[in-house]
């Protein structure tokens, strides 16, 4: 079978992969997605002082999308996000760092 080779319109028009997971402690589903190159490094080059709840915050942030794959949540959620369970919060963005490949980097 012959190698299908990919343009620029095919690699541009990609769409980030999403996956659901169910989150029990919250009652639900959420619907993650891996995040984009240019997410991954900024939250990677937040400053060293940040704390890993916020980086963790960050990540749920930028990873966790409506129905549609669309950003369900802002950097203004921050400050909520990180007054939620540690535990829940931490096992969300394994799933997200799992999925995305990017666990233990």
């Amino acid at each position: 079978m012959p190698k299908k080779y990919l343009g620029k319109d095919q690699i541009l028009g990609a769409k980030l992969r999403t996956k659901e997971i169910d989150v029990p402690a919250w009652g639900g589903t959420l619907l993650i997605r891996e995040p984009s190159a240019l997410a991954a490094s900024l939250i990677a080059n937040l400053p060293d002082e940040t704390s890993s709840e916020v980086r963790s915050a960050w990540w749920f942030v930028v990873c966790v999308v409506d129905k549609d794959g669309e950003q369900e949540f802002t950097g203004d959620d921050i400050p909520a996000l990180v007054e939620q369970s540690w535990s829940v919060l931490s096992d969300v963005v394994s799933d997200i760092l799992d999925f995305s490949g990017l666990a233990g980097n």
